[in-house]
């Protein structure tokens, strides 16, 4: 009568997918705090040198 089969939960997808996003947000902060990897992009490269006086 029903679609899905006896032994399988409507909600396992979702909190299969849930739980993956969770874990990824968790490793993109894990590796942002401990400086490893540069995730979110905030981290500048480039060092800006003005001195205009030294010629």
């Amino acid at each position: 009568m029903s679609d899905h089969p006896a032994g399988a939960k409507p909600t396992s997808k979702f909190k299969l997918l849930l739980y993956v996003i969770l874990g990824i947000i968790l490793l993109t902060v894990f590796l942002e705090m401990t400086g490893l990897a540069d995730v979110a992009g905030k981290r500048e490269n480039q060092e800006i040198i003005d001195r205009p006086h030294d010629r």
